[in-house]
């Protein structure tokens, strides 16, 4: 049986259209969905090296990108802030939302 980190080509060609899941990135690597999250997160369980190893390569091999709102509605946090101004074309507001910017 051959290792799951070698793809058929349909499952390559799905990784180019669809988003990837932690769940196929655990089957790749051979591992559980926690484990990939453990590993991807640094915790909050310790991963030994070599599975690590496995689950980046099985991340690389199948294209995984996390998923940005997800995790915003998982942790509560967007690390955004809004900034709502009467008119951007006052000097002062559009220096202090360049400062914001920076």
């Amino acid at each position: 049986m051959r290792p799951a980190l070698f793809m058929e080509e349909s499952d390559v060609a799905k990784s180019l259209t669809e988003k990837v899941t932690r769940s196929e990135v655990a089957k790749a690597a051979g591992t559980s969905v926690a484990v990939v999250s453990y590993a991807i997160n640094n915790g909050p369980r310790p991963v030994a090296d070599a599975t690590r190893q496995r689950v980046l390569a099985a991340i690389q091999a199948t294209g995984y990108r996390p998923n940005a709102a997800a995790h915003a509605l998982a942790s509560g946090n967007t690390k955004t802030f809004g900034l709502v101004v009467a008119n951007i074309s006052n000097p002062f507001v559009a220096s202090m939302a360049h400062v914001l910017l920076q």
